[in-house]
């Protein structure tokens, strides 16, 4: 995100305009904020389904015993 801010930041002073440049910087935030949310959550999820097929296998093998 600060590499959003620096970018905005060169644009500004190479002389774009302001109006375009918040626009933009707008856009790309609420693209990387979503994409971060749904890797963390692809994350979390698949830690959970882990986790679960853990406790599956050793039911299993507990049963089998």
């Amino acid at each position: 995100m600060s590499l959003l801010s620096a970018i905005s930041g060169v644009a500004l002073a190479l002389g774009a305009e302001e109006n375009i440049v918040q626009l933009i910087s707008g856009a790309a935030l609420a693209i990387v904020t979503a994409v971060v949310y749904i890797i963390t959550e692809g994350k979390i999820d698949a830690a959970a389904v882990a986790a679960s097929i853990e406790t599956t296998q050793k039911k299993m093998k507990n049963t089998a015993s």
